[in-house]
């Protein structure tokens, strides 16, 4: 059947497009109501063009395609890692040279909960914990109960959260950047948040 004027462009790209795939130019051609000669330069058109138009159509369906597999993948990668491997079996990276404590948080109802962190001391001696997570639960606690206990090579002692901001966050956190690995590892997560853990007074 002859193309309609308002449906020719549509009809040219869904022929091209079914060449491109691999049906044949004498089948199409009686399917479509042209000549032989007309397809040809119809096909001729589009294959001298810079990047013809149906081939970023196909490419770029097959490209979104593999990119959402892709993020799916990592998206659950990143869930599994960040919930299962650091929040429930919670492991010590002691052997490979980050030192690490046991903090112990109070919730709202008054119930204890113990959480391993990586710690850092600055250059001035202070000792810090950071928050670069997707899930901070324990950072909450903590900043709503600020009087915590940590245990650090076996021994238990009280302290009191301070959170870091200003020139002293810029400066810790210049003096412990995070690694591109581990940032990818967690998902890329939201700004860290650096808190000074200062010894309790007794």
């Amino acid at each position: 059947m002859p193309w309609k004027e308002c449906d020719r462009m549509d009809e040219r790209i869904r022929f091209v497009a079914r060449l491109l795939e691999g049906e044949k130019m004498a089948v199409l051609c009686r399917e479509f109501g042209i000549a032989r000669k007309t397809g040809y330069k119809i096909f001729n058109r589009y294959k001298e063009a810079p990047i013809p138009p149906t081939r970023i159509g196909v490419h770029m369906k097959k490209l979104l395609k593999w990119a959402g597999v892709i993020v799916g993948v990592y998206v659950v990668f990143v869930v599994i890692f960040e919930t299962v491997y650091l929040g429930y079996l919670q492991p010590s990276f002691e052997e490979g040279g980050i030192p690490m404590l046991d903090i112990v948080t109070k919730d709202d109802a008054g119930n204890l909960n113990k959480r391993r962190l990586a710690r850092f001391e600055s250059s001035e001696g202070h000792l810090y914990v950071s928050a670069h997570h997707w899930t901070r639960g324990w950072y909450h606690e903590l900043m709503a109960n600020p009087e915590v206990s940590a245990e650090i090579d076996g021994v238990a002692a009280d302290y009191v959260a301070v959170t870091v901001e200003g020139n002293e966050f810029d400066r810790v956190a210049a003096e412990y950047p995070l690694p591109f690995v581990a940032r990818f590892l967690m998902g890329f997560p939201p700004t860290r948040d650096i808190v000074r853990l200062d010894p309790a007074l007794n």
